[in-house]
């Protein structure tokens, strides 16, 4: 069944409170509209709202995610053989891209980059190794990691967010901020937690 991804909280919220203590993977932040596929008798997707299908559709992710391109076979065949996963990531657009930021690379259009993977069977995100390293991998279709950061500092973080230019090589500008993930987290409220830092808020503040 559909299950919305956890909302992502800024750095320094009660929601994140703790996460930079351990090992922290940082990855890009890509701007485009959230999406997830899973199997229950045959390829379902989803919107960060709503199931999707081609009639009703959200940026073109159904079009794309129910047609029989190699890239999608590859998919299915992953959902298929984990129906207790759920796959999130961000969805670029179809035919353009639908994120505030116009002037990413042109291989990132038409593209799925996958973020997380949650087990509804065991109730929790599983760490990148354990999805990353399924045959067929679903490492192809990740964001890639930035940096593995021990114990930093906001200061550390942004640093990296700072140089990030992913699939932006031809743009006059970093990428809209990075995403921080700590496996070994859970926060006050008893759940697992993902944090960001976004360029722009975080100058403001």
């Amino acid at each position: 069944m559909f299950l919305p991804y956890i909302h992502v909280e800024r750095l320094g919220t009660e929601e994140t409170e703790g996460i930079l203590n351990g090992e922290v993977e940082v990855t890009p932040k890509m701007d485009g509209t959230n999406a997830c596929i899973w199997w229950d008798n045959g390829m379902h997707a989803a919107s960060r709202k709503r199931e999707i299908v081609t009639q009703r559709d959200n940026a073109g992710f159904a079009r794309w995610i129910f047609d029989d391109s190699p890239t999608v076979r590859v998919l299915r065949e992953i959902c298929k053989e984990k129906p207790e996963w759920i796959i999130y990531g961000e969805w670029m657009g179809y035919d353009k891209f639908v994120g505030s930021i116009k002037d990413y690379d042109d291989e990132a259009l038409g593209r799925f980059f996958v973020f997380d993977v949650l087990d509804t069977v065991e109730g929790k995100y599983l760490p990148r190794r354990e999805w990353a390293s399924l045959e067929p991998s679903l490492e192809k279709f990740a964001v890639p990691v930035l940096g593995v950061l021990s114990n930093p500092t906001e200061e550390d973080v942004l640093a990296v967010a700072e140089q990030n230019r992913y699939m932006l090589e031809h743009a006059n500008h970093n990428g809209e901020g990075v995403v921080l993930r700590n496996d070994s987290f859970v926060n006050r409220f008893g759940r697992q937690a993902r944090a960001k830092v976004v360029l722009d808020e975080y100058k403001q503040n």
